[in-house]
Parts: C-alpha cells; structure tokens; sequence
C-alpha cells in the first residue's frame, strides 16, 4: 500500500513539473518571438510628412488634479485636446532633415481654438 501511494504521488509529481516545463517553454517562445518579430514599417523613398495635431496647440499643457479627474470620469467631452507646440516643430524639423521626406502636408481639420 505504502508502495503504490508513494508511486502515486511520485506521478502527481512528474505530471506538475511536466506541466511546469511546457508552460514556461510556451512563455520563453512567446517571449523570443516578441523580441525578434519584425513589424517596422517601410517609408518610401519619396515620400510627404503628414502633420496633424488635434485640439489647441500650446505651450504647455495645462495642469490636471489627478484626483478631481479620477473622481469626475477620464473622460470629460467639454475638454480639448492638446497638442505641445513643442512637438508639432520637432516633427517638422524630423521630416526636414530626413532625405527621404519630400514634401509637408498640414491637415488641420481636427486642430481647435
């Protein structure tokens, strides 16, 4: 009897460590295949930089009390949004110095104020 529970047990633990193995294999393929999958996307050699901020472009964002925002909802529909000048010019000045970049498209349907 003694015998047979102890082989019983020694399965139930083969089973766990087997299990074990083929779950952090499963994770380490995932992992590999994360790091080493190319999903970058191929710019032309021609090509026009499109800009396109959205809301009020500023200076600087204004402040937000995170707690007022957390107890009124995330999403507030009478807020604009806000484009950093800052980011609007290093874009531009990206695509200038790119070769490949031939023209600048500005799409100011969504830009607000």
């Amino acid at each position: 009897m003694k015998r047979l529970l102890k082989g019983f047990w020694q399965g139930i633990t083969a089973t766990k460590n087997a299990i074990g193995n083929l779950i952090f294999l499963g994770l380490a393929i995932f992992v590999l295949i994360a790091i080493f999958s190319s999903d970058s996307t191929t710019i032309p050699e021609s090509t026009a930089l499109i800009v396109n901020p959205s809301g009020v472009i500023v200076d600087q964002k204004r402040i937000i009390d995170p707690f007022n925002r957390f107890l009124t909802g995330y999403e507030d529909k009478d807020e604009e949004s806000e484009t950093l000048l800052r980011d609007v010019l290093e874009a531009i000045e990206n695509g200038g110095a790119d070769e490949r970049v031939k023209a600048l498209v500005l799409d100011l349907q969504r830009l607000g104020g």
